[in-house]
């Protein structure tokens, strides 16, 4: 909720998709700088005493926001201190995401591991999809300070419903240079060729999640003519795609190749979103988003579950740190990418780059990593 929101809101400050791109990349800049000192803390210390510490970020930044907002001359200050809080709350996420992958190897046994982890990811497909049609429901009835504010007091809620948790299984490994841990979890990267071909994938099949949540809000605004109630429920219909791809995945990850199907789906969602960018029509702009949701949350809940089945506990936090890490930057490295290219040429010309480029690479993925391509 809170990057959608920092997106749209500073698309409005500042009328540029440049500055709209500059903020949503500041959110994973972070990952860049200290994703391998956070898979070392998370392999080293309690995974749940880690992420109700760095939960507090999310708290802090909202409330930070909500009061900026009502006093009068922040628009003099929102050029750096929207980046600045985007900034920091990338740090959080930065140890949360990897967090959560990696807290669940100590909630479960190892054979349950990768249906647990589809799971989580079905869980944060949820509130992914329902983000945009919160935050449109009360922007267009409320200020921004009371959306800020709305969204602090769900962060709130989420801390609170992490100390129920009990981990059955405590990571325990011996302490070493943080550098010199991070190596250690490259190196087991490097040694499983199934693990990095998947991570390497990661890169194509997230390709379209920066431009989506970019450009594909002013997209439906300047395009499509929606308000903001209209608009976040149209952003909501790609979350209602992403769950059922979730769902989708449970089903048939064990009746069908994986490998390839990750590669088709990926194939299927960029090809699904260049086709969108020339429609002007609201109803099969839904469905073609739709389409895409379905076909990107089917891929992206089969990868971490697959990395995670061959990942073992010690190394967990280390492994899903760099698969965080991959996570966060490719979207922040195309969101911005192809913000500035939008505002050259022009965002459905560029929603069309963005896609057949998403789909050349997913064929070429099928076609030349081998390990990915006979994964079962």
């Amino acid at each position: 909720m809170y990057v959608y929101a920092m997106i749209i809101y500073s698309r409005a400050l500042s009328s540029s998709d440049g500055f709209t791109g500059l903020v949503y990349i500041c959110n994973y800049v972070p990952a860049l700088l200290i994703s391998f000192y956070a898979g070392t803390v998370l392999d080293h210390f309690p995974r749940k005493r880690v992420l109700l510490i760095f939960q507090t970020s999310f708290i802090i930044t909202s409330a930070i926001l909500a009061i900026a907002v009502g006093y009068p001359g922040f628009d003099r200050v929102s050029y750096w201190l929207l980046p600045a809080l985007m900034l920091m709350n990338g740090a959080a996420l930065a140890f949360i995401i990897p967090g959560r992958l990696a807290l669940v190897g100590n909630l479960v046994q190892p054979a349950n591991i990768p249906r647990a982890t589809m799971f989580l990811h079905v869980m944060i497909i949820i509130g992914f999809g329902l983000a945009p049609a919160i935050v449109g429901v009360v922007k267009q009835h409320y200020e921004w300070q009371t959306l800020f504010i709305v969204i602090g007091c769900l962060y709130f809620f989420a801390y609170l419903f992490l100390f129920p948790v009990k981990p059955e299984l405590e990571n325990r490994v011996e302490a070493q240079d943080a550098l010199e841990s991070f190596r250690e979890g490259i190196r087991f990267v490097k040694s499983n060729r199934l693990i990095l071909e998947l991570l390497l994938f990661t890169f194509v099949g997230l390709a379209i999640v920066g431009p989506i949540q970019v450009l594909v809000p002013q997209f439906a605004k300047t395009v499509l003519l929606l308000n903001e109630q209209q608009r976040g429920f149209y952003m909501t219909t790609l979350g209602v795609g992403l769950l059922f791809g979730g769902m989708i995945a449970q089903f048939l990850g064990h009746k069908f190749p994986r490998g390839p199907l990750m590669a088709q789906c990926s194939l299927i969602s960029g090809l699904s979103m260049a086709v969108l960018a020339q429609i002007d029509h609201l109803v099969p702009s839904v469905l073609l988003l739709g389409a895409a949701g379905v076909f990107g949350g089917t891929m992206s809940t089969l990868i971490p579950a697959a990395i995670q089945s061959q990942t073992p506990n010690e190394s967990r936090g280390r492994v899903m740190s760099i698969y965080t890490l991959i996570f966060q930057m490719t979207p922040a490295i195309t969101g911005f990418l192809l913000s500035q290219l939008a505002d050259r040429i022009g965002i459905p010309h560029t929603l069309v780059v963005c896609g057949v480029a998403i789909g050349t690479f997913s064929l070429a993925g099928l076609l030349f990593l081998p390990e990915l391509r006979r994964y079962r």
